[in-house]
């Protein structure tokens, strides 16, 4: 599939379509701000290997198999094979039920991905990083948002 701009405003259109209503943990912004902001990040990105809105729509759409009702399938459809890949390359296994298991898993697997991918994973542990931040000037308990309490 040949990635263009009007591919890339399907793509947020969808994106903004999973997420409606989904907030994210401790700051309560609308979710979609944060895959917005990892596809802003990733396009300034010179020397990537693919068609820069192909990664841009991966970006936007980084974390809807992981967090919303739509699968892999339902990206294949409507953005083509290689943004699949790229948003599975960067999806955690919500199987792997122990938090530190699941973040060694997601590591490995990742270690074993292409720079596209790993620019994606990347943009998105710095706007995770960004949110915690910001989290942290508005609310002194806001680690409270984060324990992850082990599985018995």
């Amino acid at each position: 599939m040949n990635t263009t701009a009007e591919t890339l405003q399907s793509a947020i259109e969808f994106a903004v379509d999973s997420h409606r209503g989904q907030v994210r943990k401790g700051n309560k912004r609308p979710y979609i701000l944060h895959p917005l902001s990892v596809m802003a990040r990733l396009m300034h990105i010179k020397d990537s290997s693919i068609n820069i809105y192909t990664l841009a729509c991966a970006a936007v759409l980084h974390d809807v198999v992981e967090d919303t009702t739509f699968t892999a399938n339902d990206i294949e459809e409507k953005f083509g094979t290689r943004v699949k890949n790229l948003v599975l390359g960067v999806t955690e296994d919500k199987h792997i039920t122990d938090w530190s298991l699941r973040k060694k898993a997601y590591l490995e697997h990742l270690a074993l991905t292409d720079r596209d991918t790993q620019a994606i994973s990347a943009a998105d542990l710095l706007d995770n990083r960004r949110s915690l931040l910001e989290g942290l000037k508005s609310d002194s308990q806001f680690w409270r948002f984060f324990i992850a309490s082990p599985k018995m």
